[in-house]
Parts: C-alpha cells; structure tokens; sequence
C-alpha cells in the first residue's frame, strides 16, 4: 500500500508541475509551421514589448484614458464587425482597429474585454452597440460608460486566475496529496483539520 501511495504522488508532482508553474514563453519546435495574419501580429507585438495575457490586463490599471477615447473613436461596429459574422476574436478586433487609426493594443484590449467580460470571443452584438451608444451620449465620447464592462472583466480574469492556480493547488493536496503524505510518510501540513480517509 505504502510503495502504491508513494509511486502515485511521485506521479502526480510532475503532472501538477506542468498545471500550476510559471514559466516563461519560449518558442516551442511543437508550434504549427502554418502562421495566419493574427499570430504574425502578436509576433510583432512581442518584439515590441507588449503581449496580452489575462491576468497581466487585469492587474494593470494604467491604460490612459486618451488612448481609450481613441480606440472608442475609431470603433464603428459596422466597419469592425461585418453583420453576417456571429462572433468577433480579439486579433480581428485589433487589426480592423488598427486599420481604422488605433494605435495603442493596451486600449485595445481594454475596449475588447469591456465588451467581453473577459472572454475571447465578441459574442452580443446588441450589448456591444449599447456600450458605444453610452460611451458616444452627449456628443463626445465618454470611457466612463466602459467602468461597469471594465470591472466585471477584471473580476471574472482574477477570479479564475485564482481559482486555477490558488484554489485548484489547495483542493489538490486536501483531496489527493494530504492522503499519500500522510499514509506513506506521515506528514501532514493540516494536522487540526479531520482526516476524511480515516
């Protein structure tokens, strides 16, 4: 039984290794060799020392608001997302924009998870033209009216980011390491807490 619990959380280590490090982007022999417009963009952004990551965004605050206004200025949901598409990605988002005078992909991205909530995909195209109706009411454009699309993506990006690598890290050595530690070598980090396996 000991040898079973023992080969098993050595198993598993390098598993939850993989799930729950940071590592660094580097470029990988597995990549596809095809590349479409999109990923020679974020290539290039790269270089240029901005990539959009999710909990990055979310915890940066300093996107200034002229640079918002402008990207809100240059967002015509006609020209950006043709009527016939059901869905917008966030590379076909930023290159109509760019194409239209936005210069800055922090706004960009700011725009696009305001309309989002923080997924990948514009999906409510309805929900999207009221957010730019708000944003352009009183003959200016106004980011204020993005505060409400901006908190609720930086809550859903936080709040999965900790749940993926806080939550998930706990429940995994509660349910499944905690166990094995303790049945092969004694050890247990939570010794107040019950032991459910007994």
């Amino acid at each position: 039984m000991r040898r079973w619990c023992l080969s098993t959380l050595l198993l598993l280590a390098p598993i939850s290794w993989c799930f729950t490090s940071l590592r660094s982007r580097t470029a990988s022999t597995t990549r596809p060799v095809t590349r479409t417009l999109g990923t020679r963009g974020a290539t290039a952004r790269r270089a240029e020392g901005y990539e959009y990551t999710p909990i990055s965004w979310a915890l940066d605050f300093t996107v200034p608001d002229d640079e918002t206004r402008r990207v809100l200025e240059a967002c015509d949901l006609d020209a950006i997302w043709p009527s016939g598409a059901g869905s917008l990605d966030r590379e076909a988002f930023r290159q109509r924009l760019r194409a239209r005078g936005a210069s800055s992909d922090r706004a960009i991205d700011s725009v696009f998870n305001a309309f989002t909530g923080g997924t990948y995909l514009i999906t409510r195209r309805d929900a999207v033209q009221e957010t730019l109706t708000a944003c352009r009411a009183g003959g200016q454009v106004n980011t204020g009216a993005l505060t409400g699309g901006l908190f609720g993506a930086r809550f859903q990006i936080i709040g999965a980011w900790l749940f993926l690598n806080v939550f998930s890290v706990f429940a995994g050595y509660f349910i499944i390491g905690r166990p094995i530690l303790f049945q092969s070598l004694g050890i247990d980090l939570l010794p107040t807490l019950p032991r459910y396996w007994e």
